[in-house]
């Protein structure tokens, strides 16, 4: 990515790693834009949590970092 932007790359919150449960190697990753970083970064931990809402999933796939607690949102 930084080759592909010339070097001009800024890291921002509000994204995270998915890596596979069994090796820890990276599968993917989600990025959350639009609230704030600690808003962004919990509702993407969210989002891969309710895909992959089955047991079969949930030891397939995890989180990096595997939780967040944002204290802004309200359930």
């Amino acid at each position: 990515m930084v080759t592909a932007m010339n070097g001009e790359l800024i890291p921002v919150a509000g994204g995270i790693l998915v890596r596979s449960a069994l090796d820890g190697t990276v599968v993917g990753a989600v990025g959350v834009s639009g609230a704030a970083a600690d808003e962004d970064e919990y509702l993407a931990i969210e989002g891969v949590r309710v895909a992959c809402n089955s047991d079969e999933a949930s030891v397939l796939i995890t989180t990096d970092p595997p939780s967040h607690v944002c204290s802004t949102l309200k359930e």
